[in-house]
């Protein structure tokens, strides 16, 4: 019974003694956040400078949709 009391206490002591007070959980959610955030501001520039070709591919993707017959 001392030898698994003993056993208990000595793994405890391990545990309390190797601790890292440190919070990582934190670290990892900012860097997610900071990367979102260079994502958005990536994707509003490609936006930005491509905008008009894209509105152009989209009309010319509708007008020929709009040009199909009816009974394909």
């Amino acid at each position: 019974m001392t030898e698994r009391l003993s056993l208990i206490v000595n793994t405890l002591a391990y545990r309390v003694r190797t601790l890292d007070f440190k919070r990582a959980e934190g670290q990892g959610a900012t860097e997610y956040a900071i990367a979102l955030g260079f994502v958005a501001v990536v994707i509003a520039g490609l936006l930005l400078t491509l905008g008009g070709s894209i509105q152009t591919f989209f009309k010319v993707v509708g007008d020929d949709l709009g040009n199909l017959p009816a009974n394909i």
